[in-house]
């Protein structure tokens, strides 16, 4: 069974730049959030992780965030030591989705779907951290 999640999430890994709609190499994305903004076909996506606490939000093609009342989300997760795991995203207000991740492990993919008034969106996101940056002066 972990294999075949694992096949899912890297397939759908690999097809989620294909079927996002970009308009070109200089498409830039706002995050009016402060997360990470994906293209999911004819809306956007935000991802917001913070702490123990993972929070989308649903934009439109302005990225404008869109109510979520009534939307169920899932993101399939993969750590990385490549278990693979699915979480339940509830809406928390009118405008976001949350899930509280288990704090014990480090995650590298999400890919995350949403369904709403009979649309839906999904993308693929990168968990992984990022190394701190190092300020120059203290560089050796």
């Amino acid at each position: 069974m972990k294999k075949l999640l694992l096949s899912l999430l890297l397939t759908l890994t690999g097809l989620a730049p294909t079927l996002a709609q970009h308009s070109g190499a200089d498409h830039k994305h706002t995050a009016p959030h402060g997360g990470t903004v994906k293209t999911a076909g004819n809306y956007h996506l935000e991802l917001v992780q913070k702490g123990g606490t993972m929070t989308v939000y649903l934009l439109n093609a302005g990225e404008k965030t869109m109510p979520v009342t009534g939307a169920t989300a899932t993101a399939m997760l993969q750590t990385t030591t490549g278990q693979v795991s699915t979480l339940k995203l509830t809406p928390a207000g009118n405008q976001q989705l949350v899930a509280t991740l288990d704090n014990t492990k480090t995650f590298r993919k999400a890919v995350v779907n949403v369904a709403f008034g009979g649309k839906s969106a999904s993308a693929s996101f990168d968990l992984t951290p990022k190394p701190a940056e190092v300020h120059p002066a203290y560089a050796h």
